[in-house]
């Protein structure tokens, strides 16, 4: 598979964001849950970061799987749609895990 520069470049961004992101989540990770629930600042930073996370993740799949020559040929229409269908299931289950996440750490239902 070969990129063009720009897609580099964007996987490159996306990359960026990630690590950022987790280092702003590590930082969190000390904070005890009642200083979590009662800090709606922090609550902030952190949803806004798993949002962040998630959606430099998934730009990095789609510019890889709509680049990717091998499944079903780079001019397969069939092969394209199946690998988009394919990245939206993951888009849903990154969805529900943040959900569940939020719903397991602070016993709310989620992003707001």
């Amino acid at each position: 598979m070969t990129l063009s520069e720009d897609n580099v470049e964007r996987i490159v961004r996306a990359a960026e964001t990630i690590e950022t992101s987790l280092a702003v989540l590590s930082e969190k990770q000390s904070l005890s849950r009642s200083a979590y629930l009662t800090d709606r600042e922090s609550r902030d930073v952190v949803e806004r970061r798993f949002v962040k996370l998630t959606e430099a993740t998934l730009d990095i799949a789609k510019t890889i799987v709509i680049n990717d020559s091998s499944v079903g040929g780079r001019h397969s229409r069939h092969g394209s749609l199946r690998r988009i269908h394919r990245l939206h299931r993951l888009e849903q289950r990154s969805n529900r895990f943040c959900q569940l996440w939020f719903t397991r750490n602070t016993g709310t239902a989620g992003v707001s």
